[in-house]
């Protein structure tokens, strides 16, 4: 009998991309839960069997595995988005989630978006103490050599968080960005935000929200990042970066904290 020809060892696929990395370590009432400095801290997801088994390095060295029995019913989510969660929990409570986020009006081929969290068994959904990362991930970015070098195009999508204010709250807005290629300027702005209820999705009535996040930025290659302002006033960073053959999508995430409240997510927009 002739020998079977083994199968194909599956290539693993890498995705990277700018996120927002969120390290609290105290209620949220007294610990700084936002830091800039940490933005676009270390990220990367792999997998090599079309995400059963998904690998998520979350700082250097710290890596989560999620596998097809770990995938939970889909949580409630504000009106207009998707998810597909993974949760593990570890022999000492510690959960571990991973979410990938879509919006039903933005399919989107070439970026995905995804959010993980780590907290430990003592944390409440009211009282942060974990690790969260927010980002837009893709294995198909720009090249910085086919970012096109003339002309301009606007982007128009979505984005995704959480606000902390000191309760959770699941966001919604609208994305933004005029890009002018010839110069390498950007500007985008996320505005029209929509508050839920962590725990239900239902709409929520938060004080101190009246948001219009915006930025300008310089594009370096198919990247860019910026400080980014509320109403005018420098208050977090934002990172972004361009996918697909010549820059058909953008995304990226944000991270900003006022007197009011922290607030971060991801977003993504499309020509």
């Amino acid at each position: 009998m002739p020998t079977p020809t083994p199968a194909p060892t599956p290539t693993v696929r890498y995705y990277s991309g700018p996120n927002a990395a969120i390290d609290s370590v105290g209620p949220v009432e007294t610990a700084n839960v936002y830091s800039p400095s940490v933005l676009n801290a270390n990220y990367v997801i792999s997998t090599n069997d079309d995400f059963k088994t998904i690998n998520v390095e979350y700082n250097p060295g710290s890596t989560q595995i999620f596998t097809e029995r770990d995938i939970v019913a889909q949580i409630a989510t504000p009106p207009g988005v998707n998810h597909k969660s993974w949760s593990v929990v570890a022999a000492d409570g510690t959960r571990s989630n991973f979410d990938m986020i879509g919006f039903k009006d933005l399919p989107l081929t070439y970026l995905q978006l995804n959010a993980f969290y780590r907290k430990p068994p003592s944390v409440d959904q009211d009282h942060y103490t974990f690790i969260t990362r927010f980002a837009a991930v893709s294995n198909a970015w720009t090249d910085p050599t086919a970012m096109p070098r003339t002309g301009s195009a606007t982007y128009s999508g979505m984005s995704y968080g959480i606000a902390i204010n000191p309760s959770a709250y699941r966001t919604t807005s609208q994305f933004q960005m005029a890009a002018d290629f010839s110069s390498g300027h950007l500007s985008g702005n996320l505005s029209n935000f929509n508050f839920y209820d962590f725990a239900t999705g239902l709409p929520a009535s938060v004080s101190g929200t009246g948001l219009d996040l915006t930025f300008d930025a310089t594009l370096n290659g198919s990247k860019f990042s910026d400080r980014i302002k509320i109403s005018g006033v420098s208050a977090g960073r934002v990172e972004g970066q361009f996918a697909g053959p010549s820059a058909q999508e953008v995304g990226g995430s944000y991270g900003v904290m006022n007197a009011d409240f922290s607030l971060f997510g991801v977003f993504a927009g499309k020509k």
